[in-house]
């Protein structure tokens, strides 16, 4: 069902025109072509939605603000409180054969991401407050102000996989809703024992690489993914005006998968990699259109 809605609103104008008018010959074919079009019409509103949350923005848009909002459910997602974060998704099922007419690439890599991505409520227009949030921050920032005892182990900034680093935060930082412990210092050991062992099976964190997003348990650490690439699918979208410290940042996508992330610290700011020294470094909040933020911490 899903899949010929997707195709319906992929149908030329010239074709809709054209059942308009045979259903014009009975008034009860108007109604049905009139609830049709209107089922069709938001279905394909929703799917490009949840595409462009998972895959970034479609090239075929021209539109030029920073976040594709046309698409998007016109109703508001306060908070997510606690780990409600979806994790079912109706178009995980969906796929294109090779040779259906009228799918674009984008369209193609969006049904793939579907697989493993959380379905997207409304973005969030509430920023984060609770204890997650705010251990986020002090655990983003100690990796680029590490103790002299983790510098002289390589430790903090010497780091330079932000995927692994988001990882390592975000597990942490949503233990202490159960630990009541925010610890840099473990954080900084942690991400430096396990600095270039993104292919592993674990890290410290416990956090298994993978292409599925966690299915969170309120009691236990969130483990995403260890690549940046696996992660961008998961968690809920924020609007720009609730970007809060912990909340995930990509950008940079190319071929419908972002290569930059940064965890946001809040004031306009993200940790992110820095080519230039190698390391993890504070940078301005990056802007476009193709920039997503994704929120996998709950709230207090």
């Amino acid at each position: 069902m899903i899949k010929r809605l997707v195709l319906f609103a992929l149908m030329p104008a010239w074709l809709w025109v054209v059942i308009v008018v045979i259903g014009a010959f009975g008034g009860i074919f108007v109604a049905l072509a009139v609830i049709t079009a209107s089922v069709v019409s938001s279905g394909a509103s929703d799917f490009h939605y949840q595409c462009d949350s998972a895959v970034g923005p479609d090239p075929s848009d021209t539109a030029t603000s920073a976040v594709t909002t046309a698409a998007a459910p016109t109703t508001r997602a306060e908070s997510l409180s606690g780990t409600e974060i979806p994790t079912t998704n109706p178009y995980a099922e969906l796929t294109f054969d090779a040779g259906e007419t009228g799918v674009s690439d984008w369209q193609r890599a969006c049904a793939s991401a579907m697989r493993s991505a959380p379905y997207q409520l409304p973005a969030l227009f509430t920023p984060n407050g609770g204890y997650s949030a705010q251990c986020a921050r002090q655990l983003a920032l100690s990796l680029l102000n590490p103790s002299s005892s983790t510098a002289a182990t390589g430790g903090g900034s010497q780091i330079s996989d932000p995927a692994l680093a988001a990882a390592g935060i975000v597990y942490q930082a949503s233990a202490v809703s159960s630990t009541g412990r925010c610890d840099p210092a473990a954080l900084s050991s942690a991400t430096s024992r396990n600095a270039g062992t993104t292919g592993s099976s674990s890290n410290a964190y416990g956090s298994v690489p993978g292409t599925a997003c966690p299915r969170t348990d309120p009691s236990a650490p969130i483990a995403l993914p260890n690549t940046i690439a696996a992660q961008s699918v998961c968690g809920q979208r924020v609007d720009s005006s609730a970007i809060s410290a912990g909340d995930l940042v990509y950008w940079g996508y190319q071929n419908y998968t972002p290569t930059r992330v940064g965890i946001a610290v809040g004031d306009g700011q993200v940790v992110t990699y820095d080519s230039l020294s190698g390391r993890l470094s504070e940078q301005s909040m990056p802007s476009g259109r193709d920039v997503r933020v994704k929120r996998v911490l709950g709230g207090s």
